[in-house]
Formats: structure tokens, sequence, C-alpha cells
């Protein structure tokens, strides 16, 4: 009898360790990295230096600064909006499409989307071959294709931007910028 309590809550503590997640940071920033999405906000900070008066009118080095400094706001925004959209099992969205991009297929969906260059396309890619078109097919009509999918669909504008991104820019680069100065 004691042994199968033991047994059971092993097994317990097993499947436990099995079960979904939320997708970690690093995962989030690896998937982003490979779909060429790791430099969102990149334009709207380059966007942003050039229109707000007090940061067109620093020396190219604060400037610089700056352009770093909000676009990584944007960017972890961005990851981290993703990862709560994705919710608890954000994990088993993030890993299937890492297992899909390793693939033929998920190669050519990186050419199609220009996250690889045409140059990229070797032998494997071969969109008359059933199994390339299958596998391709498949994982665009997958949860997990849909939930990331609709995820960059539903980002919004974080909480606060404006004061959030003012306090960054005085964090990082010793930039006083006032909220209001933030449209």
């Amino acid at each position: 009898m004691m042994r199968s309590a033991a047994l059971l809550l092993s097994l317990c503590c097993a499947a436990g360790a099995a079960q979904a997640a939320p997708a970690s940071a690093a995962d989030m920033d690896a998937l982003l990295h490979t779909l060429k999405k790791d430099s969102v906000g990149a334009s709207s900070a380059a966007m942003m230096v050039e229109e707000v008066p007090t940061l067109k009118a620093l020396a190219e080095g604060d400037r610089q600064c700056a352009r770093t400094s909000i676009q990584s706001f944007f960017y972890v925004h961005a990851r981290q909006s993703l990862i709560n959209i994705l919710g608890e099992d954000g994990d088993v969205v993030v890993a299937d499409w890492s297992r899909f991009l390793a693939t033929p297929s998920g190669k050519g969906y990186l050419i199609l989307t220009r996250a690889l260059p045409e140059s990229a396309a070797d032998a494997s890619v071969n969109v008359n071959d059933e199994a390339y078109a299958a596998g391709f097919d498949a994982f665009l009509g997958s949860t997990s294709f849909k939930r990331l999918d609709a995820g960059f669909d539903a980002m919004s504008v974080p909480d606060e931007y404006a004061v959030k991104l003012s306090q960054g820019l005085q964090d990082q680069c010793g930039i006083a910028l006032k909220p209001e100065e933030i449209s």
C-alpha cells in the first residue's frame, strides 16, 4: 500500500512537471529572432527621435541612446504581450513554432515572410513536393499558428507608455523628457 502511494505520488509529480507553462522570455526571444521580429519598435523609435523636438535637438550619441532605449521598451512590451496573450500553455505554442521552423516547410515559410533571403532556398524547399506542401498547409491551419498570429494582431500600446518611456529615457540615457512631449 505504501509503495503504491509512493508510486502514485511520483507519477503525479512527473506529470505535473510535463504540464504546459507560459512561454519563457528566452524562448520567445529566440522565436522572435528567427521570425526577424526582434527589431519590433525600431521604426517607431527612429520616428519618435525625429519627431519629438526635445529628442531631435540632442547630440547624435544621445539620440542613438534614445533610439535604443525606445526600441528596447517597445520590444520588451511586445514580447511580454505575446507571452501573456499565449497564456498558460504558451510554451507549447512556441515549441510548435520552433519545430515547424526547423522543417523544410518552415524554412519555406521564413523565405516567404522574408525572414530569410530567397537565396536560403535549397533542395529541401520544394513547393511541388507533397510532403512539403502538406507540412506547410497543416501548420498554417494549426492552433499554434493561429494563436501566435492573433497575438501579433492583439498587441496594443502599453499602459501609461509615455510615463514609462520617459522614465526609461531618464534612467538609461539621462534624457529628461516630459510624458506629455510624447504623442
